[in-house]
């Protein structure tokens, strides 16, 4: 399994388009007509998008359906905070995604672009935004150690 790694900073243009970087563009599968996309929604929890492909949602969605009735409040609670948010990208020729503007102001993000790879998923930040965060982790990080290690394995 291929994993969306680094971090990459990419110019918006006066249009909204932004280069989806190639590393992450080489993970995102083509559709029947042969185009890519990338579906992003606004997170949850911070100023940013996140970025998943459409297998990743049916993942998701599969997850859903197993931890709750279909018919249920749970299931529709899950389900909308999910896929209502998700907007469904095509990537240009040139690798190019038009942000949407209430995406892009969600995750304040004008001039620049901030593509963060966090293994099967990644996220898009403004730059300054990122580096908060950023920092923010590798803090906790510190302060928490190292990984624990995978249950009875070596520490």
């Amino acid at each position: 399994m291929s994993l969306f790694l680094s971090t990459y900073e990419n110019r918006i243009d006066t249009k909204g388009r932004v280069s989806v970087p190639a590393s992450f563009r080489d993970l995102l599968p083509k559709d029947h007509d042969g185009r890519q996309k990338v579906v992003l929604r606004p997170s949850d929890d911070h100023a940013c998008l996140d970025g998943v492909s459409m297998e990743f949602l049916q993942r998701m969605k599969e997850r859903i359906a197993s931890a709750a009735d279909p018919f249920s409040d749970a299931q529709d609670a899950y389900a909308a905070g999910i896929f209502t948010t998700c907007v469904e990208l095509s990537l240009d020729a040139n690798g190019r995604v038009v942000l949407p503007v209430a995406l892009m102001e969600h995750a304040g993000v004008t001039e620049q672009a901030c593509f963060v790879g966090l293994g099967d998923r990644f996220q898009l930040w403004a730059p300054a935004s990122w580096e908060r965060r950023q920092q923010e982790l590798f803090a906790r990080a510190r302060e928490r150690g190292r990984i624990p290690p995978a249950s009875g394995g070596p520490a």
